[in-house]
């Protein structure tokens, strides 16, 4: 399985999926990580962690259709993989395929009740259905297990937001700032919430950042 050349970007653009570490480093360029799992599957077509790290590159690449098709070929080769499953979430999802996209996140949870990423995806889906209490659940089961996933503060701060919660919203968005700081995304959910609150002048410092 070879992905179509296009854009690529750095690797911390790609999604990311709790796949296996132990002989797998997806810390490196996109080109690398591809080049990688591709010798890995010129070798064995069958690799699970090796298609998980071509659907993330598909992904950055916005290629969605490679990627449902990698991860497709992950959860077929490695059904009891919850990484697989989180990848195909991802991939339904950035495909705009959303029942199908909550039915891959579901199996990764039956699989592993914790897994971050997996209560991620669907925190994410119920954001976008309006469900913010729904979604609160999940973001806050993530960072049960992942304390530090700045998507998850930024998850939970929107959802509290959208509830008119603007000083629990502020927290959240500060703690991801604290995690990665000057993150634009952060910094302009924080200038939302402290308009809310009234806090103009405050606000409009974190819009300029």
């Amino acid at each position: 399985m070879t992905l179509m050349a296009g854009g690529v970007a750095d690797a911390h653009d790609a999604p990311a999926v709790d796949a296996p570490r132990k002989s797998w480093d997806f810390s490196g360029s996109l080109h690398e990580i591809a080049r990688s799992c591709q010798r890995a599957l010129d070798d064995n077509p069958a690799q699970p962690a090796a298609l998980v790290g071509m659907c993330l590159v598909a992904m950055a690449s916005h290629q969605n259709k490679a990627a449902i098709q990698m991860a497709s070929a992950a959860v077929e080769a490695a059904p009891q993989m919850p990484a697989a499953w989180v990848a195909l979430g991802q991939a339904l999802r950035a495909a705009e395929q959303y029942e199908e996209a909550a039915e891959a996140f579901g199996r990764a949870i039956r699989l592993d009740g914790t897994n971050a990423l997996a209560r991620l995806g669907l925190g994410d889906l119920k954001m976008a259905e309006g469900r913010a209490e729904a979604a609160i659940a999940e973001f806050e089961m993530a960072l049960r297990r992942e304390p530090a996933m700045i998507a998850a503060h930024l998850g939970l701060g929107n959802a509290l937001a959208l509830l008119g919660r603007a000083e629990a919203a502020l927290a959240r968005y500060e703690t991801a700032l604290t995690l990665r700081p000057r993150l634009a995304e952060g910094e302009f959910a924080a200038g939302f919430a402290l308009q809310r609150l009234g806090r103009l002048k405050e606000a409009e410092t974190r819009y300029r950042r």
